[in-house]
């Protein structure tokens, strides 16, 4: 019954068809939960044949809208609820569990579940299986990297050029696979020295981005914080400039009040690449350390502006591209940063006066500061909002959806009189961009 219940009736299933048999895929759950009514451990067994039917099917389909990926793991459910029911198991259960954790596609059942539930004996079996297991493909690989290392330098050398690394390959796939459930089985039993020294051989064999900075995440989460650190301002010794090593170390420092050492990491930060959410962040480390916050302010403001100046001379440095300037004349003052933070501490005044001509200034900063000014400066945001179309439109292209935007924002604040001239002008300078000009005059006046 479980087979014909699962079975597709052809070789492949796309993804329109997907939806149709989870609804006939579904009516296995209830057989299932009969079995396990019936005979909980019988039912552990016929409930794995049903995931594994389910898995084949996943493996010939279409599985876009996750309907058969639903099946798996609503099978992997029942299966963890048949060994609940079942109770301890025999010790050779971790052989067949062993099997069932390497051929599960994605995932779809609890394995902490089936640990707790399956008893101490196959527990015990599990663990020391995984770890044999793991030792023997780490083996396996590590013979045959030797091979392909000495057939592609043999290789190299004939044809007078660098040997290549070697691909990766599935046994090395199987061995990493064995290595996170080796890894878990480590946690979960407590043995954190065989855990780090795991990580430190990772990290030493070079051979896997970011293992070093795992034994500082996992020093941290078994609570030996001092240790964390140590081994975190050692890894800042030994990459400097590396930026997941430099969030570690700060991540330690905030931890264990280090407020000077976390504020100098903070503005470097900033110095290598200013934004608003930096600047926010050295402003509060400078009150956790116990600075003046207006002093710092001041001297990170004084700082930008002279940035600023620096930067006239380099219009395509990285920093100018991003904060491209609205209708800039080449060599203008770009103070679209300063702007920013001005806007994110709500100083719209302050901004609009930062950001006058000859300042050039980001087109959606200017777009910002002129919708938050008040009333009483709406011939402001008049002036503001066109450099923003001016520095927009450029660049601009069908169906103008940005432009025609702030065309529309700006025409709501003009009076009739200058709604007319501005629309004239418009069409008068972009008439040859048909699509635009149609637009912004049907649109505004529609609107």
């Amino acid at each position: 019954m479980v087979n014909e219940i699962l079975a597709t009736g052809r070789r492949f299933l796309d993804w329109r068809e997907s939806r149709d048999y989870y609804a006939r895929a579904m009516a296995v759950i209830p057989l299932l939960q009969r079995a396990r009514n019936e005979d909980a451990q019988a039912a552990i067994s016929l409930t794995l044949h049903a995931m594994r039917r389910a898995w084949l099917v996943l493996d010939q389909a279409d599985d876009s809208n996750g309907d058969i990926s639903g099946v798996c793991e609503a099978i992997g459910a029942e299966w963890v609820a048949a060994i609940s029911a079942a109770g301890e198991q025999s010790a050779s259960f971790a052989d067949s569990y062993l099997k069932t954790m390497l051929d599960d596609p994605f995932g779809c059942f609890v394995s902490a579940a089936v640990e707790a539930a399956m008893g101490q004996a196959a527990l015990t079996r599990y663990r020391k299986l995984v770890a044999a297991e793991w030792q023997k493909a780490v083996n396996a690989c590590a013979a045959e990297e030797t091979a392909e290392a000495a057939t592609a330098a043999t290789a190299a050398r004939d044809r007078m050029h660098h040997a290549p690394r070697p691909a990766l390959t599935d046994s090395y796939f199987h061995m990493k696979t064995l290595e996170r459930l080796h890894l878990n089985q480590l946690q979960a039993g407590g043995d954190h020295e065989a855990v780090l020294s795991l990580y430190r051989a990772a990290a030493a064999s070079g051979d896997e981005h970011g293992a070093d900075l795992r034994v500082v995440t996992y020093l941290e989460k078994i609570g030996r914080e001092r240790e964390a650190l140590a081994e975190a301002e050692k890894l800042a010794r030994q990459h400097p400039g590396d930026c997941q090593v430099q969030t570690a170390l700060l991540r330690a420092y905030e931890r264990d009040g280090y407020v000077d050492e976390a504020l100098a990491i903070r503005r470097a930060r900033f110095d290598a690449a200013p934004s608003v959410a930096h600047f926010k962040d050295v402003l509060q480390a400078a009150k956790h350390a116990g600075h003046n916050e207006a002093a710092a302010r001041e001297e990170i403001w004084n700082a930008l502006a002279e940035r600023e100046l620096l930067l006239q001379k380099q219009p395509a440095s990285k920093f100018a591209m991003h904060y491209a300037a609205a209708g800039a004349s080449p060599g203008a003052r770009n103070v679209s940063l300063r702007a920013e933070i001005l806007c994110a501490e709500k100083r719209w005044i302050d901004a609009l006066a930062l950001v006058q001509p000859p300042h050039a200034c980001g087109a959606a900063t200017l777009q910002s500061i002129a919708k938050h000014l008040p009333t009483s400066h709406a011939e402001d945001a008049v002036k503001l909002l066109i450099r923003a179309f001016e520095g927009t439109m450029p660049m601009a292209q069908t169906p103008y959806k940005d432009v025609l935007a702030i065309a529309s924002e700006i025409a709501k604040r003009m009076s009739p009189e200058q709604r007319t001239r501005w629309l004239d002008g418009l069409y008068t300078r972009y008439r040859a961009k048909r699509n635009f000009a149609l637009s912004a005059l049907i649109g505004v006046i529609c609107g």
